[in-house]
């Protein structure tokens, strides 16, 4: 019997539409942006995309994490913005989201605001053990027999 996976419960970030020289729309995406959320970020960004503002400012400044699939959503709104002649700008993108977009090749394609406090080229890095599992076992063993 083939195995059903659960739909994704559509997250429903903040939505602020408003006014600054022409119209712009600002979603603010609140949650981690993955596999789980896409479907509900994407809803509010065809939401906002659908008054044809003259810019979309995607905010990310709350959001914990980018996946692959966020990656994707993103590039795919702004691929749609750009059809209809809207500029989308992705706003507070943290150390590991701008990792992902430039290990995805994004890092050119879609426009940031660059933050003032955080260098734009920098390195996303991951801290591992320094102790190896060979010598946890050794230490770990050595301490049981003592």
């Amino acid at each position: 019997m083939p195995c059903a996976l659960p739909t994704p419960t559509p997250a429903r970030p903040d939505l602020q539409v408003g006014e600054a020289q022409g119209s712009t729309a600002v979603v603010r995406v609140g949650v981690e942006l993955d596999l789980a959320t896409a479907a509900g970020v994407r809803l509010e960004l065809l939401d906002a995309l659908a008054s044809t503002p003259d810019r979309l400012v995607v905010d990310l400044s709350d959001c914990p994490f980018l996946g692959a699939t966020g990656a994707q959503l993103l590039l795919s709104a702004h691929l749609r913005a750009g059809s209809q002649g809207t500029r989308m700008t992705l706003r507070g993108c943290g150390p590991q989201a701008r990792w992902v977009l430039r290990l995805a090749a994004l890092d050119d394609v879609l426009e940031q605001e660059s933050a003032p406090d955080v260098p734009e080229q920098g390195s996303y890095a991951v801290s591992l053990p320094t102790t190896s599992v060979v010598e946890a076992k050794a230490s770990s063993g050595s301490a049981s027999s003592a």
